[in-house]
């Protein structure tokens, strides 16, 4: 499993370099451990530059060489400091207890031993219990009367008080007068805290007493001296020294890595990794021969680091000298150094020690009386926690059913008769459940003898409190007379580091002016240092060179999906296994410490220590039994191991599985260990002393190797999914890496493959199959200069098509001029411009001024400008759409410069092409594209930008999404979807749950917490509106998130879409922009729309929408790619533009191209909604009857036509007219369900001009079964 971890993190920090998501410069940095610097400014080192730096801070240590009355000042700071600790942890607000207050906690038990009247009682019954059966395990001679009475009356005694066990431990319960009694018993170590704190600052200020003197005159040259640290601590030298000192620290300690785990630390990975390649086992897990070639690239690194780490590996035990001057530098290198600061500091110190007393308070007796209210707190403790579990081992169910079957067969000794008692005890004696019933008895009278010692402790503990409390009160005011002052005045100075550094640092540098030996050996080392720089900037020359440098081989380590998460999933695995390992390496140092836990607790109550370091060493004391269970339960996981001796990595599950089960040590070792110190430093006996110190140093390896199993429990499930995903990217790397034989398709980079192959081949084949790749290439360029020329070719056809179509239109603007005039209020299409728009500077005022039906009169004007389509053109329209194939396409050639006809014209052709064939559900391919995230940012020609994006699938990609648009200030999120987002995460999710769906909801992703504020309706209910509250990082957001929600209308509405675009154009900031997994349509024509919006303000003259399309794939690719989209994107803009303006427009197109309004069967109802569109289109009774008796004669004179004339096609067959065709298309598609409705073309034409009502009163629909749609005239309008 190492070298499983050890290839899976060289891929994945391989295919990093190569795709720029790991930078080399940190990943050797990571490499060479280098914690203060970087690997870039080892490189620019040199022998000649790391020498100055040393002689620079020899000349430091020189130049601050310190006086005796220096060091004494510096040892006067340093003693304050030590006080100025003390105070700071003393207990924040807390006042001095009153010694009344403790004699009224401690006199109910001083006395008499606590009574508890049940608790007592089944303290006596368990005695009395166990001695009788102790008598009944002993012979017994029944021919006496003496036997068999003894036998008899041991029978009724556990009858008798086995019954009255059994009813008492029933009435034993929180409620109860003796759990109260218990539980009620106030500590008194709290109210203490305060005193214990003082007294301790009072015992370090008495400890350096001594050392509070010294000459304020010799400040100032203490003072230059920081200044000159303060200097050199941020010139050059400092960077020269840190990178001598990182490189030490390279070769001596392990520390953590940034892309690998301890037990493959990047560095030793990557040049373990040709070995791990080479493994015959690995070879059969590869199943490829090729595979090592695919990480050529990085194993090729492993010889120079290698070397680079051999070399500087210090192979003798350097002087204490030498480890002495590292420690400078680390110090220089890891601290801010600010002189002005630490004079300050010193001086505040000084004032402060002019108000401390001399005066030394006797403190022993107030120590006893702590160490006695230590033991009072103790005994409570501890007798809480044995009543708790006396009684729960009463009320054990098992144990009443054993107890109870005991009484049963007590309850059948009824005579002194020898045969009666013989038989029972007979009967007792082969009791199933004896062993235990007389196990669980011991256990009992184990715990009732420790209550017993624990009362007795609590009322002796209690006597002497009450005897000593009185002390309290003296020591407060000898506290308050001499030392109050001065410590509140040290309380005030928040942090001494400043000062203190400099003092420390100050101190070492005096060191190295007695160096004798350190310098050579600070020479050599720099020597050593300057032959593995070049070496150093050969690997980092390697891992610049990697970026970008592909090949077929390692392109096919793409094929594994999250080489990160695989790379870090196994690698904390095995680490997990690796440390359960080493524990079991380490069993006899480790278990041996339980033998030393006794003296760790024995000692803690000779002395005095604060109250969280005697929690810490109570908590340590309490470890023996977690030991001997971890062990317990590592032998029994190791003697499960059986090695599968398969080449499947998923076989290998078990052994990380079952590790699972193994318990852990959750002691805190870091704090444990600090407190075990304060109690060596106060130990005197120098013997006791080394066994804690042993004890401390064994706590200090069992925290290095890592105990907390459970935290690898996670990591162990995930395991599964990553084996199973390298099993498959192994079993598949051989198919992917390169082209299959006999395949057709070549590349460059295949090209490239064959070529390498052929340098290792016999020189006789050489020149042949330099012939063949020669012609192969020769074939390659020909097939694609071929290619360009034909595109070229169409390109040039469709331009000479476009000139033409621009050309005939002009001419048909000057035959109409006269027409245009007379027009002026008549609502046209215009078909003289291809697929463009007329602009000039007052459209553009309009359009930035007169937004979403806000029309005046001088845009009315405008919009007359497009042209009207003539009866003459519209007749010829109609009669080519009926036509042969032949005449259709004459018919496209024609007309297609118009928008609308070009729009509605592919709107049918991909409802026919596209949504019309089922869609088989493929649902791999859905669990595929779930790994495919993207977020495009589109940036537009005037201000501001979107992100096109696809929303998150669970809830981890559900914290990236937001973090994406908290950093990008993203103030919109446009949502265009309808579904209900979905809160359960699966292959088949589409729009998981990102944000609350009600007012005042909540919901968290990581450390960002989003709240719904406000949610509003508009578009009638269609789209939903809300006010999103987002907390990140202690800042509060607001995005406002727009939601296509309501089921069963058209997702594709251009006044839907218009609508949301107007709410995200009120924000300045960025927007988001998203459909359902994997749709990309929708949201892409939402952000052409802008584009087209922003084009329109910036251009003069005449818009291309083409030229428009061109400028927005260039941010993304293949956006807008069909037709129906494209069309869509036009009709959107003119539905923003003018909104409800420019419906009797769009009801002039219908009614040129005999596509009707009313569709409803129910004439009542075709009634009503003509009088309610009649309103919707702002248009009078007089003005819509003429357009729809217009829209009746047309329809008459064509049906007329259709009766009179049959149409053929070319191959003779009979087509039907658009009129009678009927067509089934997919599910859910513009909100119709397949195979429930069958539906015309007409219909979706009318739900694509909807205004937001509940179109199911608008489609005209029928039964599968029924297989006629008949339509006939009422009142000149089509049902």
């Amino acid at each position: 499993m190492k070298k499983v971890s050890r290839i899976t993190n060289s891929i994945y920090l391989q295919q990093g370099l190569i795709d720029g998501t790991i930078p080399p410069d940190d990943l050797l940095t990571d490499i060479l451990k280098l914690k203060f610097t970087k690997s870039s400014d080892v490189v620019e080192m040199d022998s000649a530059k790391m020498k100055a730096g040393v002689g620079s801070l020899k000349t430091l240590a020189q130049s601050i060489k310190p006086t005796d009355a220096m060091k004494t000042n510096l040892r006067y700071y340093l003693a304050l400091d030590t006080i100025h600790d003390a105070i700071q942890k003393q207990t924040d607000g807390g006042e001095w207890p009153e010694a009344n207050n403790i004699k009224t906690i401690v006199k109910n038990f001083k006395d008499n031993e606590i009574a508890l009247s049940v608790v007592d009682k089944l303290l006596e019954y368990v005695e009395t219990i166990d001695e009788k059966i102790k008598k009944m395990e002993k012979p017994h001679d029944f021919s006496s009367q003496t036997g068999v009475l003894e036998v008899y009356i041991a029978f009724l005694s556990l009858k008798e008080k086995g019954t009255l066990f059994e009813s008492d431990s029933k009435l034993i319960s929180q409620e109860h007068v003796d759990y109260k009694s218990i539980n009620n018993i106030e500590s008194v170590l709290p109210s203490l805290a305060v005193v214990h704190q003082k007294v301790k600052a009072v015992q370090k200020c008495k400890e350096n007493s001594s050392l509070l003197s010294h000459d304020s005159n010799t400040d100032a040259a203490s003072f230059e001296s920081f200044k000159k640290i303060d200097n050199f601590s941020k010139n050059d030298h400092k960077n020269q020294l840190t990178v001598i000192s990182e490189l030490h620290r390279q070769s001596n300690s392990a520390r953590s890595s940034q892309y690998s785990f301890p037990f493959m630390d990047s560095g030793k990975n990557i040049f373990g990794l040709s070995d791990a390649l080479k493994d015959p086992w690995m070879k059969s897990v590869f199943k490829s021969d090729g595979f090592p070639e695919s990480l050529e690239q990085i194993s090729s690194m492993g010889e120079l680091l290698r070397k680079i780490n051999d070399s500087l590996v210090m192979k003798d035990k350097i002087s204490m000298e030498l480890q002495n001057f590292f420690e400078i530098i680390d110090l220089v290198s890891s601290v801010d150094y600010n002189s002005k600061e630490a004079e300050g500091i010193a001086e505040e110190l000084s004032k402060c020690e002019k108000d401390i007393s001399r005066n030394q308070l006797q403190l022993d007796e107030i120590e006893e009386l702590l160490k006695q209210l230590r033991g009072f707190d103790n005994a409570i403790k501890d007798l809480k926690q044995a009543f708790i579990d006396f009684v729960d081992f009463s009320k054990n169910q098992e144990f009443q059913k054993v107890l109870s079957d005991v009484v049963e067969i007590s309850r059948k000794c009824t005579s002194q008769d020898a045969s009666v008692v013989k038989l029972v005890l007979q009967e007792y004696q082969q009791f199933a459940n004896l062993k235990k019933f007389t196990k669980d008895i011991s256990q009992l009278k184990d715990q009732v003898d420790k209550i017993k010692e624990l009362k007795t402790a609590l009322k002796e503990s209690a006597s002497k409190v009450d005897s000593n409390a009185d002390k309290i009160t003296s020591l407060k005011a000898d506290y308050d007379k001499f030392f109050s002052k001065g410590f509140d005045c040290l309380l005030k100075i928040v942090d001494t580091k400043p000062l203190t550094n400099m003092m420390f640092l100050a101190q070492k540098l005096n060191s190295v002016t007695t160096m004798t030996t350190g310098f050579n050996e600070i020479d050599k080392f720099i020597d050593k240092v300057s032959k593995v720089i070049p070496e150093i900037k050969r690997v980092k020359t390697g891992m610049d060179g990697i970026k970008g440098k592909r090949t077929p081989a390692s392109d096919a380590l793409n094929n594994l999906p999250n080489r990160e998460i695989h790379s870090k999933t196994i690698g904390s695995a095995t680490q997990g296994i690796v440390n359960m390992f080493t524990v079991l390496e380490k069993k006899t140092d480790f278990e041996g410490l339980k033998s030393e836990l006794p003296l760790v607790q024995q000692e803690s109550q000779k002395v005095s220590l604060d109250q969280k370091d005697l929690e810490n060493l109570d908590k340590l004391a309490t470890i023996e039994s977690d030991i001997s269970m971890m062990y317990q339960t590592l032998d029994t996981w190791k003697s499960s191991l059986k090695d599968p001796k398969s080449a499947t990595l998923a076989d290998y599950f078990p052994i990380f599985s079952h590790a699972k089960s193994v318990s852990e040590i959750t002691l805190d070792f870091d704090e444990t260990a600090k407190s075990l110190q304060m109690l060596i430093d106060k130990v005197t006996d120098q013997g006791v002393k080394d066994k804690l110190i042993t004890v401390q140093t064994r706590m200090r390896e069992m925290n290095s190797v890592g105990m907390k199993f459970s935290d690898y429990s996670k990591v162990f499930d995930d395991l599964k999914t990553t084996l199973s995903a390298l099993d498959t990217f192994f079993a598949n790397y051989g198919k992917r890496a390169a082209p299959s034989p006999g395949s057709s398709q070549f590349s460059l980079e295949t090209t490239t493959v064959a070529i390498a192959a052929a340098i290792s081949i016999d020189k006789t084949t050489k020149i042949v199959l330099f012939a063949f790749l020669s012609i192969v290439v020769f074939l390659i360029l020909l097939i694609v200069g071929a290619s360009i020329w034909h595109k070229r070719r169409q390109l040039k056809a469709r331009m000479k098509e476009y000139e033409r179509s621009k050309k005939e239109a002009k001419e048909q603007e000057k035959e109409r001029e006269s027409e245009r005039e007379k027009q002026k209020t008549t609502w046209s299409v215009d078909k003289s411009k291809s697929l463009s728009f007329e602009l000039n500077k007052q459209n553009n005022l309009i359009v930035s001024e007169k937004i979403r039906g806000k029309a005046t009169d001088e845009l009315l004007v405008k919009l007359t400008q497009i042209k009207k389509i003539t009866d003459e053109k519209s007749a010829k329209s109609i009669q080519r759409s009926s036509r042969t194939r032949k005449g259709a396409e004459k018919s496209k050639k024609e007309y297609n410069s118009d928008i609308y006809p070009y729009f509605w014209k592919f709107v049918k052709w991909n409802l026919t092409t596209t949504f019309m064939k089922e869609k088989k559900h493929d649902p791999k391919k859905v669990c595929w594209y779930k790994n495919k995230k993207y977020a495009k940012e589109v940036k537009f020609p005037i201000e501001n930008s979107m992100f096109l994006t696809e929303p998150p699938q669970n809830s981890d990609e559900a914290e990236g999404f937001w973090q994406m648009i908290v950093k990008k200030e993203v103030e919109q999120i446009a949502m265009l979807r309808e579904d209900t987002p979905q809160t359960e995460s699966d292959c088949n999710t589409t729009v998981y749950q990102y944000f609350p769906l009600v007012k005042n909801g909540e919901i968290t992703f990581g450390s960002i917490k989003i709240k719904c504020a406000e949610v509003t309706e508009e578009y009638g209910g269609s789209v939903e509106y809300r006010k999103l509250e987002v907390d990140y990082q202690k800042n509060t957001k607001t995005i406002s998130h727009s939601q296509y929600k309501r089921r069963g209308l058209m997702p594709l509405s251009p006044y839907m879409l218009a609508t949301i675009l107007g709410k995200v154009r009120s924000s300045k900031h960025p927007a988001v922009v998203h459909g359902e997994k994997g749709e990309k349509g929708t949201p892409e024509v939402f952000v052409f729309m802008e584009f087209l919006l922003q084009m329109m303000k910036k251009s003069e003259g005449q818009l291309e929408y083409y030229d428009a399309l061109v400028n927005l794939r260039q941010m993304v690719p293949n956006a807008v790619k069909s037709n129906l989209l494209f069309g869509l994107s036009i009709v959107s803009v003119f539905a923003y533009l003018y909104g409800n303006e420019v419906c009797p427009f769009i009801q002039k197109l219908f009614m040129e191209y005999s596509l009707p309004f009313f569709l409803e069967k129910d004439k009542e109802k075709s009634n009503s909604k003509k009088k309610s569109t009649a309103e919707d289109l702002s248009m009078d009774d007089a003005e819509l009857e003429v357009r729809r008796k217009q829209l009746s004669e047309k329809i008459a004179k064509k049906e007329k036509n259709a009766s009179s004339k049959k149409v053929k096609s070319e191959d003779g067959k009979s087509k039907k007219s658009r009129k009678e065709q009927k067509y089934f298309y997919g599910e859910q598609v513009f909100g119709y369900e397949r195979e429930k409705h069958l539906v015309t073309v007409e219909d979706i034409f009318q739900d694509m001009m909807d205004f937001g009502e509940d179109d199911k009163d608008k489609r005209v629909v029928k039964d599968k079964d029924n297989k006629d749609l008949k339509s006939k005239e009422t009142d000149g309008n089509t049902e």
